[in-house]
């Protein structure tokens, strides 16, 4: 027969345990048949208990002999995908028994065999089969008369000679009307034709055969009956008569058909559910695993069957789950609910997996089964490890945070006896440097730095990103006076250097570092009072030459109280106009020629003390405070331009940063066209830190104020880190001396020198020279002898409100500038 039905393994459970023929299920693990579930009446007619015969093999169960005769009939079944009928000889505890049995097969989805299911009839002794041959056709047993089993006998032209009071039920007519009448004539003729062909089996050697035909009923419609046909033949052979037994399974299959209908609903579930499911039986072998278990591990579900639940992760390696599973079995646990446990399971290709799996027990039939659930949460566990990234390391160079920072250093600092040595490291005008070589180039630069600074690290040491220009370095258990300033200097030494040319960049090199150390217990005992007097000790660092290493000291903090209080104080005169210009004035250098000023930015306080530059433009620029300052800064220069005489400018300094946003070349011409004034009037200038990295948006401003006419000078040169190669590149019109070299070169030979090397570089480049700081004839004659083009400085002008200015260019007359 060619018919296959399809079950869930929960409504087999049921249907088998309601079935009143002796039945199970099997399945093939790893090339070996066991019965997965045997029902009640199977246990009973085996003489055996269910779960003594449940997860057995038949090399477990019989005799070799008989457990090989038996797997090769399991074997036709599964591999043929035809139902399949056999006798077998089962051992009974009363003795021996002889069972007619049929193999049906249950395909999975893709239409391959999943499961056997397998039921048998017991058609009496052998006896009976011995009769027959020596009866020629007297197998007439009472019991038969009284049961539900359909009994005949025919003759090899099918005529009847015996039939009882069942099978004459069954086909509707008397008994005494079949008598004598052709089976083959009662029958539609494809149902004649299936029997003709069973019959057809029979011969002396087999003379018992099995079989399931599916014939119409005469009310109409179709009933299933399974039939045992014993034959008789004569000392040659020939047939005598067919003595047929009957069962009519009709219920049987309608519930089979239901099952496989509800089958295919529960499928339609358990194969698509987000999580796997295996269902394993008593001794934790996996009886099924559903679609999801398989995308999870990688392993087929014909790999996976047979294997214990405890190599869930991967057939060779459990892993975390293999002591979990076994010690679950070990102690039978709870129904289903149990929490489950997270670990680890390895992927067929390799991966690991972070796996939740819980484990449940349930009771089928009487038999104790587990079902398994089983979910990846590796993608769960590698975002959360990523949300702990983030709030413990930072993003852009891989390292610790100042959070992390911070957590190390309590735990470090709550044990008895702690010692530490915390440095905290600044790039010097970083923020300026970011904003002249743009965003990308400084997240090269951060990155860079962070390496070097970690190769020069000792053992257990704690590098971190502490701020945006600012790393640090948490020495544990070092406290001693001179480890911190040795490790600064050669993290100082390692930092500053070239940077290797990126993607469409070209090479520059990093700023100096600025370090500040503070030492446990000396400085400080408590972590936020340590990173305190770091910071501290960074910040006098900070207050002197660009690359000093300072440690902490106790008097640092009265003055980093002072320094904050100035802050303090510049926020309020910036927004209660407390700062003003002063223009001081520049000549030509050699015809006292006034051609502009330079604008300077004063601050009085509210106690009308007036604070000098040099004491809040440094702490402008390290607290942010420096746009604002600027932004007034321009705000009172661009009136006075138009004030001018033509030939005359006033120029003022723009921070890096600032000259490197994307909108102020737009922003300054729209200026420039509300006052109705040329960019010739206006002189930008800028510090040296501005050569310290390569091309960007910086240099495509300052090209497009040459273009509008503005004048574009560096200031201070000399006193700041610049390439040469830099200032070559970079589009300038002028160099302005520190008034420091102006004043070197009156006073000694080597100053001499090396204000005329200044000169002549500036004269090789086409630069011109400003002089800045001149106070006396003899340095005024020194700028002249270097070829400097203008001059400023108390000599010839101190700065001065805007209108004293204002009116000295439209005087043209000098002559009131001349006494101190």
């Amino acid at each position: 027969m060619g018919w296959r039905i399809t079950m869930s393994h929960g409504d087999l459970s049921l249907f088998l345990a309601r079935c009143p023929l002796p039945a199970f299920l099997a399945g093939r693990f790893d090339g070996v048949y066991r019965f997965v579930l045997v029902n009640p009446a199977l246990a009973q007619a085996a003489g055996r208990g269910i779960e003594a015969l449940t997860g057995r093999s038949p090399e477990e169960l019989f005799p070799p002999e008989l457990a090989q005769h038996l797997n090769a009939q399991l074997d036709a079944a599964w591999t043929s995908q035809q139902a399949i009928d056999l006798t077998a000889c089962l051992p009974h505890e009363t003795g021996p028994r002889d069972w007619d049995m049929a193999l049906i097969p249950l395909p999975d989805a893709s239409g391959a065999t999943a499961m056997l299911v397998g039921y048998g009839i017991d058609p009496g002794e052998m006896a009976r089969r011995r009769m027959a041959h020596q009866t020629g056709g007297q197998l007439v047993v009472d019991t038969f008369l009284a049961q539900e089993a359909l009994v005949c006998r025919t003759l090899p032209d099918s005529r009847f000679t015996f039939v009882n009071a069942a099978y004459a039920r069954a086909m509707q007519r008397g008994p005494q009307h079949l008598l004598g009448r052709r089976l083959a004539d009662l029958l539609p003729e494809e149902e004649w034709a299936a029997a003709l062909a069973h019959r057809a089996r029979l011969t002396p050697a087999e003379p018992m055969l099995g079989h399931i035909l599916r014939q119409r009923h005469q009310g109409g419609g179709y009933r299933w009956r399974h039939w045992v046909e014993i034959a008789a033949f004569d000392e040659h052979g020939r047939m005598l008569e067919i003595h047929s037994i009957g069962r009519d399974i009709t219920e049987l299959q309608d519930a089979m058909q239901r099952v496989s209908e509800s089958e295919h609903r529960f499928r339609a579930v358990v194969e698509n559910i987000a999580e796997g499911i295996v269902l394993a039986d008593s001794h934790g072998h996996i009886l099924y695993a559903n679609r999801k278990v398989v995308e999870i591990l990688g392993w087929g579900v014909e790999e996976l069957h047979g294997r214990h639940v405890s190599q869930i992760g991967n057939p060779l390696d459990a892993g975390e789950l293999g002591p979990y599973l076994e010690r679950y079995l070990r102690v039978r646990p709870a129904p289903v609910g149990s929490s489950g446990q997270e670990s680890f399971a390895r992927h067929r290709d390799g991966r690991m997996l972070r796996i939740h799996f819980s484990l449940s027990e349930v009771e089928l039939d009487g038999v104790r089964h587990f079902i398994g659930v089983l979910r990846d949460n590796t993608a769960i566990h590698e975002a959360q490890q990523r949300i702990e990234r983030l709030a413990f390391n930072d993003e852009l160079t891989g390292l610790p945070n100042q959070r992390r920072l911070k957590e190390e250093l309590g735990r470090l600092l709550d044990r008895p006896g702690a010692r530490c040595t915390l440095l905290l490291v600044d790039l010097v005008d970083f923020s300026a440097l970011n904003g002249t070589i743009g965003f990308a180039a400084g997240d090269r630069v951060l990155r860079t730095a962070a390496r070097r600074i970690a190769d020069v690290l000792p053992h257990d040491s704690l590098l971190a990103r502490f701020g945006n220009d600012r790393f640090a370095v948490l020495l544990r258990d070092v406290a001693d006076a001179e480890a911190g300033p040795v490790l600064a200097g050669r993290i100082a030494v390692s930092v500053e250097g070239a940077v290797p040319e990126g993607h469409g960049e070209s090479g520059f090199r990093l700023p100096p570092v600025t370090i500040g150390i503070a030492m446990a217990p000396h400085d400080d005992t408590r972590p936020d009072g340590l990173l305190e007097a770091a910071e501290i000790a960074l910040l006098d660092a900070k207050g002197r030459a660009p690359g000093s290493i300072r440690s902490f000291m106790g008097a640092m903090r009265s003055k980093a109280a002072r320094r904050f209080a100035t802050a303090q104080g510049l926020r309020r005169a910036l927004d209660q106009g407390g700062l003003f210009i002063e223009v001081q004035p520049r000549y030509t250098a050699d015809q006292r020629r006034l051609t502009g000023g330079e604008a300077l930015v004063r601050w009085r306080r509210e106690d009308g003390c007036l604070i000098p530059p040099t004491d809040f433009v440094p702490l402008a620029e390290e607290t942010g405070l420096i746009q604002p300052v600027t932004e007034f800064v321009f705000d009172q220069v661009m009136p006075l331009l138009a004030r001018l005489r033509p030939g005359q400018r006033v120029s003022m300094n723009f921070p890096p940063a600032q000259l490197a946003r994307h909108n102020l070349t737009a922003m300054i011409a729209a200026r420039l066209a509300r006052q109705g004034v040329p960019g010739d009037r206006l002189g930008i200038e800028l510090t040296e830190s501005a050569l310290i990295g390569g091309p960007g948006l910086l240099d495509e401003n300052l090209r497009e104020l040459q273009r509008l006419g503005c004048a574009v000078a560096i200031d201070d040169f000399g006193t700041g880190y610049s390439s040469l190669s830099r200032l070559r590149h970079l589009p300038i019109d002028e160099l302005k001396i520190d008034r420091v070299f102006i004043r070197d070169a009156a006073r000694d030979a080597a100053g001499v020198a090396f204000l005329q090397a200044i000169g002549a570089m500036a004269n090789a480049l086409s630069l011109r020279l400003v002089a800045e700081g001149v106070e006396t004839e003899s340095e005024l004659e020194q700028a002249r002898s270097i070829g400097c083009h203008e001059v400023q400085g108390w000599l010839w002008g101190r700065p001065m409100a805007p209108d004293e200015f204002i009116a000295l260019c439209l005087e043209g007359d000098a002559s009131q500038l001349l006494a101190g």
